[in-house]
């Protein structure tokens, strides 16, 4: 079967909200495609990449460490229900709700949960797989 980019999407062509963002993203930065060119100077090459890395750190503390592909959560969705622990924003957590996938998440540092993808996101660490309602769950750990 041939592969291409399109695999990653669902069969409606629709983008994670991360892919949404980093869209935005290269419409804000000039010269997005030429950001890495072999023909710029280090000071150049330096600038691109330092300016890369600021917002880099921005869409780490927006969504998450590692991004999730059209094409990842669909073959994860196969494997509910699922109980994440671990699970930072909630961003994975809320990707996969958003295609009715049954998933219950946890964090031990739930500090501000108006401000997270998954507002059902419960404070708990590995405790929380001995609990009844995570029993028989697929365990999903995501980093980096």
């Amino acid at each position: 079967m041939k592969r291409d980019r399109d695999d990653d999407k669902e069969p409606t062509g629709t983008p994670t909200m991360y892919e949404e963002s980093v869209g935005e993203l290269k419409k804000k930065l000039a010269k997005w495609d030429d950001l890495f060119s072999p023909t710029k100077s280090r000071d150049a090459f330096m600038q691109d990449y330092n300016m890369l890395m600021a917002k880099g750190d921005d869409l780490v503390n927006e969504y998450a460490w590692a991004i999730p592909s059209r094409r990842a959560l669909n073959v994860i969705k196969n494997f509910a229900p699922i109980v994440e622990v671990g699970s930072g924003t909630g961003y994975w957590a809320a990707e996969l709700k958003s295609m009715d996938v049954d998933i219950n998440a946890y964090d031990i540092a739930v500090d501000e949960p108006g401000t997270l993808w998954d507002k059902d996101l419960a404070v708990g660490g590995p405790a929380v797989l001995a609990l009844p309602k995570n029993r028989g769950r697929t365990l999903l750990l995501c980093y980096p």
